[in-house]
């Protein structure tokens, strides 16, 4: 292994990921979808508002320009 192989290897492997996802009631989500209409008229994209409302990072949902596919991912990944 070369040196870099090594040093990459053993700094990733040491990594552990202690991340804990929000997940949402689907009452929670449907509430929040009636907010996003205002958001919308605000000028938010609708991930974007999803993304306020609940304090998370997601820069895959907050920046998705189609609606459709970013509810499809909070449906997918969000809602319990």
């Amino acid at each position: 292994m070369t040196v870099w192989g090594n040093i990459v290897g053993t700094h990733f492997t040491n990594l552990t990921y202690n991340h804990v996802r929000l997940q949402i009631t689907p009452q929670e989500y449907e509430d929040w979808r009636k907010e996003a209409l205002f958001d919308a008229l605000r000028g938010l994209r609708y991930g974007q508002s999803f993304c306020n409302k609940f304090n998370i990072t997601d820069n895959i949902l907050f920046y998705a320009l189609n609606q459709g596919a970013a509810d499809a991912h909070i449906r997918s990944n969000y809602v319990a």
